[in-house]
């Protein structure tokens, strides 16, 4: 089950890492300050790129990511690019994109999973801090 600590803040590294040392090519730019974000936020966020890549992995034409992440005031916006594979998202084994869509909609983010041109777009902006919470 997912964990609920917050990911380190050299987790996203890790989890890049590990994707790079199975031989994937990652383009990553992050904009903003990750620090000021709270754990939740993280945490999904972590979700969405473990999923993405791991599809990814399993289906794109070549195993290489672009992944664009901007945090603001108010939200973190992700956005993972991969070249458009012949079977993308099929079911198959992780959280799959049903999972991921509940989970970000949990914390009142908003999540979408699509063909554009000939890349497969994971996107997802979630809040910076949950409504309510202190941290």
């Amino acid at each position: 089950s997912p964990s609920l600590t917050p990911p380190e803040p050299g987790e996203l590294e890790h989890l890049l890492g590990t994707f790079r040392d199975a031989g994937m090519r990652i383009d990553i730019d992050v904009a903003g300050d990750m620090e000021g974000v709270s754990a939740a936020p993280r945490i999904v966020l972590h979700d969405v790129l473990r999923e993405a890549l791991t599809n990814v992995v399993k289906h794109a034409r070549s195993p290489e990511a672009t992944i664009r992440i901007g945090v603001d005031h108010d939200q973190v916006d992700v956005r993972v690019e991969s070249a458009l594979g012949a079977n993308p998202w099929r079911a198959g084994s992780g959280m799959g994109l049903a999972g991921l869509e509940h989970r970000v909609a949990a914390i009142d983010g908003t999540f979408q999973a699509r063909p554009d041109r000939e890349h497969w777009v994971v996107q997802a902006r979630l809040p910076r801090r949950l409504a309510g919470a202190s941290a």
